[in-house]
Formats: structure tokens, C-alpha cells, sequence
């Protein structure tokens, strides 16, 4: 299942390496719908391998479109009780070139 997220890049991306030395970029992507009276929604992005690159790249700010599929997460606590959860996996990053134009002109 692909899922499509467009908004603006919150805060500097996040980078780091996983335990095989590949790296790992974590954001924060905004989504702020003018006409309804609701907070914004901040939703967490992951991305590895070529698409880590390409968002290691991303200013703060930047409007963008995501594709990412699911990643269904399960976690044992120490009392055995079993949590389950779900991560947004980036696959790809479109950078909508006109907001880009307007950044660099700022």
C-alpha cells in the first residue's frame, strides 16, 4: 500500500546511521490545512538507502510530496505485554520547484 503526504519540511532533517553503517534520515513533515480550525499535523517520515540521501538534502520549510508505504512495528515490554505500531517508510521525495525558486530568493 503507498500512501501520498504532501506539507512542509518542519524541522531540519535528523541523520544517522544504522548498525550496518547505512544511513537513516528521520523528518517531520507539516501538514496545515488553512480552512478547517484544527492544529497542524506533524507526522514522522524514516528513509533509508537512496532516498536517506535525497532527504538529507531537504531545508526546512520545503514543500513537498512523499510516497511511503507502512511498516507495521511490534514491541514486548519487560512485563511481557506486546504493543503494536505502525512507521511511515519514505520511499520517494518530489521538492515542488517553485516553492524552491522562492526560498533561494529570500
Amino acid at each position: 500500500m503507498q500512501i501520498f503526504l504532501q506539507g512542509r519540511l518542519k524541522s531540519k532533517p535528523e541523520i544517522r546511521e544504522t548498525r550496518n553503517a547505512k544511513t537513516l534520515v528521520k523528518i517531520l513533515i507539516e501538514e496545515n490545512d488553512n480552512e478547517r480550525d484544527r492544529e497542524a499535523n506533524v507526522v514522522p517520515v524514516t528513509f533509508f538507502a537512496h532516498a536517506a540521501n535525497r532527504a538529507k538534502e531537504l531545508q526546512v520549510g520545503d514543500l513537498i510530496t512523499i510516497v511511503c508505504h507502512l511498516n507495521g512495528t511490534r514491541f514486548e515490554t519487560e512485563t511481557g505485554e506486546v504493543r503494536y505500531g505502525v512507521q511511515l517508510i519514505g520511499e520517494k521525495i518530489l521538492v515542488e520547484a517553485a516553492v524552491k525558486k522562492e526560498i533561494a530568493t529570500r
